[in-house]
């Protein structure tokens, strides 16, 4: 379900080159979509997480498409005026036609939204990662990032794509479904990975459902990041639905810090959201 899609002749070895590869969704296995609409809002995430200017073939190589079909595309998006091309070394980049897409959305997503107004409250206060993430199927995608601004934080990539399983926030948006519909979301993960016996079980999955209630929260041990953790609270329907805050960093600064920043999330939210993210019960 998540692996990455990589050229002809290319050597696996070579796969983790950027981290953007590590999570994406394989197209050809989401059956539906349209691949070329899939490549143009990826390459439009790619210029955010690089926040530079990048060659065609950059982008073809971290986003594993083939030059000419990456130099149609970007060709395509610049003619219809999303992105800029500088003549003097061939690179592109996106307009301000790209930032005012979103800029009639909800007030939780634009620039001094709440949601991202909190996000900013924890990171000051924290230091650490914060990443608003949301349910993209049967996973988590992580749409807004705030990176950690801690020597070891980990540097994680917007726009990566989890199984929900995979991820504390992906816990927390299970645990706001119908019993039935999380049973069949862990169902369809099982049966899509390609390793299903390293899914946790539908009981094991309730058990973490039930802590993460009991507590107010989700935290654990990130299982993609080497050495990390991570903390997430849902957010309500009425304020983001199906959607996660999460505050990641190392494994021991979050667990020595762990009340601090249950602290700062309780207090933040209620603060900008006027509701408590962590719930108990």
């Amino acid at each position: 379900m998540t692996s990455a899609r990589r050229k002809d002749g290319e050597d696996p070895t070579d796969a983790g080159t950027h981290p953007r590869l590590e999570f994406r969704y394989d197209i050809d296995e989401r059956g539906g979509l349209v691949k070329s609409a899939v490549r143009a809002l990826e390459v439009l995430e790619l210029f955010d997480d690089l926040g530079r200017r990048a060659v065609v073939t950059e982008i073809a190589d971290i986003l594993g498409y083939p030059v000419s079909s990456t130099s149609v595309l970007l060709q395509t998006l610049a003619a219809c005026g999303y992105l800029d091309l500088d003549p003097r070394d061939r690179s592109y980049y996106p307009t301000a036609r790209v930032a005012l897409l979103g800029h009639r959305t909800s007030e939780g997503f634009v620039t001094n939204g709440p949601i991202l107004r909190l996000m900013t409250d924890i990171s000051d206060r924290t230091g650490a990662i914060v990443i608003l993430a949301a349910r993209s199927g049967v996973g988590l995608k992580y749409i807004n990032i705030l990176q950690g601004r801690g020597r070891n934080a980990p540097h994680i990539v917007l726009g990566s794509v989890r199984p929900l399983t995979e991820s504390r926030g992906g816990y927390a948006i299970l645990s706001r479904m119908r019993e039935r519909e999380m049973q069949r979301v862990v169902t369809r993960i099982r049966t899509q990975s390609d390793r299903p016996d390293a899914v946790p079980t539908l009981r094991e999955v309730q058990e973490r459902i039930d802590e993460g209630r009991s507590r107010g929260y989700f935290f654990g041990v990130d299982p993609v990041v080497t050495q990390g953790a991570q903390l997430a609270a849902a957010f309500p329907d009425h304020i983001a639905s199906e959607m996660c805050l999460i505050v990641g960093g190392p494994t021991a600064s979050m667990q020595s810090r762990l009340s601090e920043i249950v602290d700062a999330i309780s207090n933040g939210s209620q603060h900008h959201l006027n509701f408590d993210l962590i719930r108990r019960g």
